[in-house]
């Protein structure tokens, strides 16, 4: 796969030509969906995908001509994992032929975010809510009551209870 596609050339395989095959781009990634020409071709009931980059319309699930580009800002955690499973029913079903060409301005990343059940999590729930600083008194005194029930008298050099 050393094909690189401009959004200009991608149209091309938008499936008006019969003797062309029919692609869509999700995540960069150029997939040959001729196979699906009943779903991706005209009057197919995804037709408005092909030829183009369909990221963000696939993840809002969204025919929506204005939502059919490579742009993912805005998307929630939702929007990304369902871009996600689109992703995964690409990658089984149709062949990668090419990458879609990034504009400088595009918001489509070269590495797309992993998305996976743990990552649905909120990040707030992931911080610690207490400072190190307010439980480190706290570790000090737990490993004084440790190092006395651990070692003898004689040893560690204080006088345990």
């Amino acid at each position: 796969m050393a094909t690189e596609l401009t959004a200009a050339q991608l149209r091309a395989y938008d499936g008006t030509d019969p003797s062309k095959p029919i692609y869509v781009s999700v995540r960069g990634k150029v997939y040959d969906v001729t196979s699906g020409r009943g779903f991706y071709g005209p009057g197919g009931a995804y037709a408005v995908f092909a030829g183009r980059e369909a990221s963000r319309a696939l993840g809002k699930m969204s025919k929506d001509e204005a939502d059919v580009s490579g742009d993912l800002s805005g998307l929630t955690d939702k929007e990304l994992g369902v871009l996600a499973d689109w992703e995964t029913k690409f990658q089984a079903k149709y062949p990668v032929v090419a990458r879609a060409r990034r504009r400088l301005n595009s918001a489509v990343s070269a590495q797309p975010p992993q998305i996976s059940r743990e990552s649905t999590i909120s990040s707030s729930l992931l911080r610690p809510s207490v400072s190190v600083n307010s439980v480190l008194p706290l570790a000090v005194l737990f490993s004084a009551v440790l190092a006395c029930l651990w070692l003898p008298n004689n040893l560690n050099g204080m006088m345990c209870m």
